[in-house]
């Protein structure tokens, strides 16, 4: 009796599935990426949508509007789970019921959507592979991947990686879209990173990064660039030359660098947390009034530089949330 109601249950959740307009099927089985019970954070999931192509541009709406609307959607269909709420009341960190993540690596496997590496779980790696999630490092991972159409890639283990892949990952992945290290223990960013041309999400979660290669500027589709868990608190110069670049996250994070530039990163929508605290920062906060797109500012400031930061954030009509220290 139990196991044909857990039957019925799987056949109503592929018909769940099967009834999604088309561009939320992929939204849904993206959750399959992630681990088990993972709490993935709504923005997280929302920029890296955004940088595979899921979610479509609407008139009058920025591509994250629409995205979470898409997750929204997932939500009112009982989908997707919400498990933290922000203080406005919309999701802030969500994930699948483990029967829904079932049905989620079933249709993953049958439409080569996502591969897993695992103690677990040692998915086929022949044929296309679109997006590969890892939680345990093999031996020979890149010698079984054929790379040539990874789109993503998350690195979820908590070990120090393979310096062989992550020096390989630049060439061995050259279409990435979505490069995210959650645990890793990554000590080193390789020098050539900007050679992923396509990469459009960029994340250093609990790494040991601490500096990032001047060759970041190359990534000329570059939308995100989170590096708050990360030992990193300067960016190189380079970074200003990342016109496309909407969300730039880091903890203490010196602009110091893009003196000259900051004011050219006019697809701004998200610039935390920044320290200003230091001297020589009075021309940079005062180009901040040229980034009209921002809607999220997060920063630390001397107090003597209040008024000028008031003058910048004025000309900033887009502007939802203000985060100020100093």
């Amino acid at each position: 009796m139990k196991d044909t109601h857990l039957i019925g249950i799987k056949e109503i959740l592929g018909l769940s599935y099967d009834d999604l307009p088309y561009y939320l099927k992929s939204c849904l089985l993206y959750f399959g990426i992630y681990p088990e019970d993972y709490e993935v954070k709504a923005k997280r999931l929302i920029r890296q949508w955004i940088a595979e192509g899921f979610v479509k541009e609407e008139r009058g709406k920025t591509l994250e509007e629409v995205a979470e609307r898409y997750l929204i959607e997932l939500i009112h269909r009982s989908l997707v789970q919400v498990s933290s709420v922000r203080i406005d009341g919309k999701p802030k960190g969500c994930r699948v019921h483990d029967l829904i993540r079932d049905m989620i690596l079933e249709k993953s496997e049958d439409l080569n959507f996502c591969k897993h590496i695992s103690e677990d779980e040692q998915s086929s790696l022949s044929g296309t592979i679109r997006r590969l999630s890892i939680t345990t490092m093999s031996d020979h991972l890149m010698m079984r991947t054929q790379s040539s159409h990874v789109r993503s890639l998350l690195d979820f283990t908590n070990e120090q990686p393979m310096i062989y892949f992550v020096r390989r990952i630049p060439t061995k992945y050259r279409l990435l879209k979505v490069l995210d290290y959650e645990f890793a223990r990554l000590v080193n960013v390789p020098k050539d990173v900007g050679c992923l041309i396509h990469l459009k999400y960029l994340r250093f979660g609990f790494v040991e990064v601490d500096k990032i290669p001047k060759s970041i500027g190359m990534l000329q589709n570059l939308e995100t660039l989170d590096v708050r868990s990360s030992n990193v608190r300067e960016l190189p110069k380079e970074i200003s030359k990342l016109r496309k670049l909407r969300h730039l996250i880091g903890t203490e994070l010196s602009l110091i660098q893009l003196k000259d530039g900051i004011g050219e990163m006019t697809s701004l929508q998200t610039l935390r947390c920044v320290d200003f605290g230091m001297d020589g920062v009075v021309e940079i906060i005062k180009d901040l009034e040229k980034l009209k797109q921002i809607r999220e500012l997060g920063l630390v400031v001397r107090s003597e530089y209040l008024s000028i930061l008031s003058s910048s954030i004025n000309g900033m009509q887009d502007l939802e949330k203000l985060y100020v220290s100093s």
